[in-house]
């Protein structure tokens, strides 16, 4: 079995770990891990590989993710970002069976899998989103009808940058086939189970790619009620980009230090 976990910072007290999004990057939570307090253990998982057709579903990543980090210390908080919140939520359920103690879930800007599947992004700008690159550098009107052209188009606005001068569309086709088969992921089970643990919803207050979706992402129906729900500064793919970190570790840390995040509240930069 591929390793997934990351140590992004050793203590003691508590586990904290944090789930990818389909590009299966860690690295929004390396930026994130010196902003949180506490001192418990901060753990990410990062996938970098398309599995087998049979582990291509929530339920497998998430049996697989909690065998590796199962024997962390309690209490545990989970947080998936996007495709890693119903992960995360999966991953809660299979630690309270195993008798862990879990005291949160934190949805980062997550829908649920029925809201995803009923959604077309743009192709285009969500391989754009997926290598960082700002919207204002994609030559205007222009549209992609397959993967390899938004690669194309995506590869010739990075090399336009410093640090990406040399990319090739080939260097991001890797990349690419990794998200395609998170997202085939995230469409494909039942819908996810609930944990007994509370579960908030952290929403990018910036976003505009949800349009008609409802404030709660699908949430309440799948929770039986409205989740708590708090805003962060930042888009979907932006909430841990350099200017928008800080503020997330701030209205995170109450939420994962809590000695019960049954009673957490929103603080400051959390309400829209």
């Amino acid at each position: 079995m591929t390793d997934n976990l990351l140590t992004l910072r050793s203590g003691s007290g508590s586990t904290t770990v944090f789930v990818h999004t389909a590009s299966g990057l860690a690295t929004g939570f390396r930026r994130l891990a010196g902003h949180l307090g506490g001192h418990g253990t901060v753990l990410a998982l990062e996938n970098l590989e398309a599995g087998p057709p049979e582990r291509c579903s929530v339920a497998a990543l998430a049996a697989d993710y909690w065998s590796q980090m199962e024997e962390h210390t309690d209490p545990l908080r989970l947080a998936g970002w996007s495709f890693g919140g119903p992960v995360a939520m999966e991953m809660a359920t299979l630690a309270e069976q195993a008798g862990r103690t879990v005291e949160v879930v934190v949805l980062l800007d997550a829908a649920t899998p029925a809201l995803l599947a009923s959604r077309t992004p743009s192709l285009l700008h969500e391989m754009a989103a997926l290598f960082e690159l700002a919207p204002g550098l994609l030559p205007p009107d222009t549209v992609a009808a397959t993967v390899p052209e938004a690669l194309h188009v995506v590869a010739e606005a990075l090399r336009t940058l410093p640090a990406t001068r040399g990319v090739t569309s080939e260097d991001l086709e890797p990349f690419a086939e990794v998200y395609a088969w998170h997202l085939r992921a995230a469409r494909c089970g039942p819908r996810p189970r609930v944990p007994s643990a509370p579960v908030v919803l952290l929403r990018a207050r910036d976003e505009p790619g949800w349009y008609d979706a409802p404030e709660d992402l699908g949430w309440s129906e799948v929770l039986g009620g409205p989740p708590e729900t708090l805003w962060a500064p930042g888009t979907h793919h932006g909430l841990m980009a350099p200017g928008n970190v800080a503020a997330l570790g701030a209205i995170l840390t109450p939420l994962l230090t809590a000695a019960s995040a049954g009673g957490s509240t929103p603080v400051p930069g959390g309400t829209p």
